[in-house]
């Protein structure tokens, strides 16, 4: 029972990375697609308000205003679209409630292994709350999944060695570490 928690720590150690990454890359591509809306609606209020001696800084070539306007208008339109059809805000915010949900598996995994000798059954009991998270929340798109598993385990490494190496360069880390890998597996 004892490695069965252990390995259910683990995976929810790496569950929490894996999530935590999609979250964030979510969230940067919808704060991007809202700037540009923002940036198109923008650019139609300037076309349409401002002096006509300064439309003409804010035209594409040597389109008349109206013309940019309707073309603004359009890529404001279908960048709202796909804002509705991607809903990366949404999608962010469910892998958020699933890194949350791990980070509690985990925690609580912790603790139980920490506590197996005085109480046993904890174990059990995080185990399965381990496994109702998994089946509860959002999954990892297989095809994510082997480039989301090895950040965490590059996390894994980096961080050993800047306990080890405070004042290491991070991007030299990962470059030895990158070479050495890609080393070994050519030499194979």
């Amino acid at each position: 029972m004892k490695d069965e928690g252990e390995r259910a720590l683990r995976v929810a150690d790496m569950m929490i990375t894996g999530y935590s990454i999609l979250r964030d890359r979510y969230a940067m591509f919808a704060l991007c697609l809202d700037i540009l809306i923002i940036f198109s609606s923008a650019w139609i209020a300037v076309l349409s308000l401002a002096d006509s001696a300064y439309v003409k800084i804010f035209t594409i070539g040597s389109f008349p205003p109206s013309e940019t306007i309707g073309i603004a208008g359009v890529l404001t339109f279908v960048l709202s679209i796909f804002q509705l059809r991607v809903d990366w805000k949404q999608l962010s915010g469910r892998y958020d409630q699933a890194s949350r949900a791990y980070a509690t598996a985990k925690h609580r995994l912790r603790q139980a292994l920490n506590e197996i000798q005085t109480e046993p059954s904890r174990l059990d009991d995080a185990i399965r709350f381990y496994s109702q998270v998994g089946r509860e929340q959002i999954p990892i798109p297989d095809k994510k999944f082997n480039a989301l598993k090895r950040r965490h385990l590059m996390k894994i490494f980096v961080s050993k060695e800047l306990s080890d190496n405070p004042g290491a360069s991070i991007f030299l880390i990962k470059l030895r570490y990158w070479l050495v890998s890609n080393y070994k597996e050519l030499t194979k």
